[in-house]
């Protein structure tokens, strides 16, 4: 996003909201997308306690065991006569008891399904006793199965351990099936029939219930939903890996995920992490990262684009060629922006996964740069031909457009967005074919400058706007920038208030829902709460 040249606009305000994480050892539902209608379908035991009584033989081999009798304290489990394994229930807890002949192991269950002392393989005695306690929570918060969490293993616990002869050999329960692709394949999803009615909102596409608020405000749900995530500030880092679980929510509700994924997120300090990121990523350093990513976006197999270091043609971020460090990079020679990219895709090529992900390049609106700025004099910004991948590295191109400095007349399609849409046909695509998508736009309000009305000016603003990408065959959509910044600043000399939610005046509201209510306009799925 422009960074309104010296505003104190940091990057994180455009971050989604983080989704409070949920500790994998309480996780007891999977959460899977149905082959057919992208549906949620919860699958596994509802509780440690239901979950256990409901136990059955080695040989379930459903996601979700199945409701059986009612375990009495003391008494037999389900299935009485046939079952290996006893339940008793103590206060405040639940014991899960396997018997086999002359031979008892008990694993002692708190009532969250924490163990009291957690299993390990070493401490059974036979394969399917483990197979029996990873039965009563498929999440597996004990890593049974492989690693802890609904996404584990092959549905065996404990594969290395001895198998009991007498008993029957334990199969699959609860293995991991990575969804099922969306019905759309990549060339339809970069080249669709309707266009992309796209936002970028903090808190989705976590919170489900903003969806839903959101579709039935403007009467039509998102199509494409857009969110920003940090690599990790080292190498080494945990932080920044693959969100499959946002990923999986967004096409839930029928929305193609976009991640504005950043190399860098720093401070311009000598000792920022981030200075010379890109170096780094061209020499391998973060090779395993990025194969970590890849990985995961294969085992998630589903679409998803990723829009790498946008708005690189300007200064503002740690991967712009105007930053200090990396000044040396004259414009006009294989600068190292264009050099990491090529070397992101190409790990993301070797192991595959670029079959699933749509590799967006979106530089900032080129006559929002500093006219005035060249090398030598001040820090610079590049042009489009420098940045630009190549053909073979990009499936979209793009840009940010915002409306942030109010003219006294309306705004304009053309004022908005003409320059930058005109460099970027005579750039991309060898026949004059690659795809356009808007990434980032919006329309602040104007507050007390000439006297006008700024719910009208943004009104208007945004009928041109949604008009002007319909009319476009080249643009295959938008992803409005729908946030509120909470504080009005100045721009050389005129007050702005940067509230870009298309809901910031009953006026800018209507013009919205007037435009994208337009069938050329692509549709998520509407919550039923909206009567469809």
């Amino acid at each position: 996003m422009f960074p309104f040249n010296k505003l104190p606009f940091s990057e994180s305000n455009r971050m989604t909201t983080a989704v409070v994480g949920v500790s994998l050892a309480a996780i007891s539902t999977a959460i899977y997308l149905s082959p057919a209608k992208h549906a949620i379908t919860p699958q596994g035991p509802k509780g440690v306690s239901e979950a256990i009584r409901n136990l059955t033989t080695p040989s379930q081999t459903s996601r979700a065991p199945s409701p059986g009798p009612t375990a009495k304290p003391g008494g037999a489990g389900p299935n009485p006569g046939s079952s290996p394994y006893r339940i008793i229930h103590a206060p405040g807890q639940d014991k899960l008891v396997v018997v086999k002949q002359n031979q008892t192991h008990t694993v002692t269950l708190t009532a969250t399904g924490k163990p009291a002392t957690p299993p390990k393989c070493g401490s059974f005695t036979w394969q399917q006793d483990a197979q029996a306690v990873y039965l009563t929570n498929l999440s597996d918060p004990w890593g049974l199965d492989g690693k802890s969490g609904p996404n584990n293993g092959d549905g065996i616990a404990c594969n290395d351990e001895p198998v009991d002869p007498s008993r029957a050999a334990s199969v699959p329960a609860g293995a991991y099936v990575p969804p099922t692709p969306s019905p759309a394949t990549k060339s339809a999803l970069v080249s669709p029939a309707r266009k992309y009615f796209g936002v970028a909102m903090d808190g989705l596409p976590g919170d489900t219930g903003m969806f839903d608020r959101l579709a039935v405000e403007v009467g039509k749900a998102p199509s494409l939903v857009e969110w920003f995530a940090n690599w990790p500030k080292t190498a080494d880092g945990v932080e920044g890996d693959f969100r499959g679980d946002l990923v999986t929510t967004a096409w839930s509700r029928g929305a193609l995920p976009v991640i504005s994924w950043q190399s860098g997120n720093g401070d311009g300090s000598a000792s920022d992490p981030y200075r010379n990121r890109l170096a780094e990523i061209v020499s391998g350093k973060f090779d395993a990262y990025l194969l970590r990513y890849a990985g995961a976006i294969i085992r998630t197999n589903l679409p998803v684009a990723i829009r790498f270091d946008h708005e690189m043609n300007g200064n503002w971020y740690d991967w712009s060629a105007g930053y200090p460090w990396n000044q040396s990079n004259t414009p006009g020679e294989p600068n190292l922006y264009v050099r990491a990219w090529r070397h992101v895709w190409s790990v993301f090529d070797k192991v595959g996964a670029n079959q699933d992900v749509v590799w967006t390049w979106t530089p900032g609106r080129v006559d929002g740069l500093n006219p005035n700025c060249s090398i030598g004099n001040c820090l610079y910004q590049t042009s489009l031909a420098d940045d630009y991948p190549g053909d073979k590295y990009v499936d979209w191109i793009g840009m940010s457009g915002y409306a942030w400095k109010p003219p006294a007349t309306n705004w304009s399609y053309s004022q908005i967005y003409g320059k930058t849409l005109s460099q970027l046909k005579s750039l991309a695509g060898s026949d004059g074919t690659k795809p356009i998508f808007i990434a980032e736009t919006g329309a602040s309000e104007k507050v007390g400058a000439d006297g006008a009305d700024a719910a009208e000016q943004k009104s208007a603003w945004i009928k041109q706007a949604l008009s002007g990408i319909l009319a476009d065959p080249r643009v295959v959509g938008l992803a409005y920038f729908n946030n509120n910044i909470t504080h009005v600043h100045s721009i050389e000399g005129v007050q702005v208030e940067t509230n870009w939610t298309f809901d910031s005046s009953p006026q800018a509201l209507e013009a919205f829902k007037a435009g994208i209510a337009d069938a050329r306009f692509s549709s998520g799925i509407m919550p039923d709460t909206a009567g469809s």
